[in-house]
């Protein structure tokens, strides 16, 4: 059996000269089931562009998430590698911090305060309902005489409502007016953030930087490419 399982292995070194293991710890073995599970899904379901030419091996023994590379050129190995690794991190951000916390279940701090939340909505529910249904004269019979006037249990729950119809049909669209330049403002094509793409070094295997195309090569590929293929045609003809 050991000699089975040397030989197989010694195969895929031969195969796949370059390799990689990776150890992620997490806090708790359900972390690490899940983060595993995620990215099992993560790489059945990827491009064709990260999953040719390299095999990838995922499992989790106890807190530890395993992470296993073997592929024929490093350069698709630090690509898969940088990609698993960005994938990771995303999945055990909590709430925008970069600490292990939220996965498919709350965390128990959130859990206890989301249920305090729930109790107090529901006890703040009934005490409005009694306010508004209730008679006057029933609650100032049990000794409460200092509740504010029935008239303010009709005409807030409105004015709320109506500010915020007010703010979603006016304020809101003018706000976004205000903010949005005219069309022939350049800020529309290009502004301080703009990273140009060097279409002359396009990039091969890997993941490409994250560029801006330019607005005159997205015109000529959207409306000129047809009426410069018939060009071509007719000048061959």
């Amino acid at each position: 059996m050991n000699e089975t399982k040397e030989k197989v292995e010694s195969e895929c070194k031969e195969k796949f000269p370059f390799s990689a293991n990776i150890s992620i710890p997490f806090e708790c073995e359900r972390h690490a089931a899940v983060i595993s599970k995620s990215l099992l899904i993560e790489f059945n379901n990827e491009g064709s562009r990260l999953s040719s030419g390299i095999s990838k091996f995922v499992n989790h023994s106890q807190n530890e998430l395993l992470l296993t590379f073997t592929t024929k050129s490093l350069k698709l190995l630090r690509v898969n590698v940088n990609y698993a690794l960005e994938l990771v991190i995303l999945k055990t951000m909590d709430d925008g911090n970069e600490t292990i916390g939220s996965f498919p279940a709350p965390s128990p701090g959130r859990c206890i305060y989301g249920y305090v939340l729930f109790l107090v909505s529901l006890v703040c529910l009934i005490l409005y309902h009694m306010w508004a249904f209730i008679p006057t004269t029933i609650i100032q019979s049990i000794g409460i005489t200092y509740i504010p006037s029935k008239y303010w249990a009709i005409s807030l729950p409105v004015f709320v409502v109506m500010l915020i119809t007010l703010f979603a049909i006016f304020l809101y669209p003018a706000i976004n007016l205000l903010l949005t330049p005219s069309l022939d403002h350049c800020s529309t094509v290009y502004d301080v953030h703009f990273n140009k793409c060097n279409l002359n070094d396009p990039v091969e295997k890997g993941i490409p930087p994250i560029t801006d195309l330019p607005l005159d090569w997205v015109c000529r590929q959207l409306y000129l490419v047809d009426l410069m293929n018939e060009t071509d045609a007719s000048k061959n003809e």
